[in-house]
């Protein structure tokens, strides 16, 4: 299993689709798993959403309409185990496990993703860039118990234990790097955020974390 914690605060308009973070690559072979937030035009309206690819059939789970919130910093953790097609992802926002509905039952077996691209603010295929702040991304290869994501979304900066990825986007670790917007793995495994579509373009969203591609 593992589990994605992040700080988000979008900003309502323009496509359906604002694209968070996953391993999605520009053509969907390549995408594994995405979290992608659904703005007014989606059903349902401002949910947060987690696709998994399995082998026939992409799993598919959101959350209930205006659970994301405009102009609003909230924190959002997902953990899923992939070890069966039956188990359901846990969302939490605020460090509270929130009621999901599924709109599609994997099938199938689980894919394997190692060579597919990780990014952030990462916009898949033919969907509309959406401004979105994304702050303190974290990702793990297992599962966060309830307690520490109470501790994450709690506001905690420091190291939680196991992370594989850690990027901030400001603090004394976590700054862009002057000239180039690249961002540093905290966690120490060398997963740096490259920027993609220049670095200028990435350094005008500051302290948006978005599109980088890491690892």
């Amino acid at each position: 299993g593992g589990a994605v914690s992040m700080w988000i605060n979008p900003i309502t308009g323009g496509s359906s689709f604002i694209d968070l973070i996953g391993k999605d690559g520009t053509t969907v072979s390549e995408r594994s798993w995405r979290i992608v937030g659904l703005v007014a035009a989606s059903v349902p309206a401002n949910s947060l959403q987690f696709f998994y690819k399995w082998a026939v059939t992409e799993g598919d789970w959101r959350t209930s309409a205006n659970s994301v919130v405009a102009s609003t910093w909230t924190h959002w953790c997902i953990t899923y185990n992939a070890a069966s097609s039956l188990n359901v992802p846990i969302i939490y926002r605020n460090g509270i496990s929130l009621t999901l509905t599924t709109n599609a039952v994997p099938t199938g077996v689980d894919t394997n993703d190692a060579a597919d691209p990780f990014e952030i603010g990462r916009v898949a295929q033919t969907f509309t860039r959406e401004q979105v702040s994304i702050e303190d991304v974290r990702a793990y290869t297992r599962i966060l118990t309830n307690a520490e994501v109470t501790v994450l979304a709690g506001g905690y900066r420091g190291p939680m234990g196991g992370e594989v990825l850690w990027v901030q986007a400001h603090g004394p670790d976590g700054n862009l790097t002057t000239g180039t917007a690249n961002v540093f793995d905290l966690s120490g495994n060398g997963n740096h955020g490259t920027p993609q579509g220049g670095s200028s373009y990435v350094a005008s969203f500051a302290p948006r974390l978005g599109r980088f591609k890491v690892g």
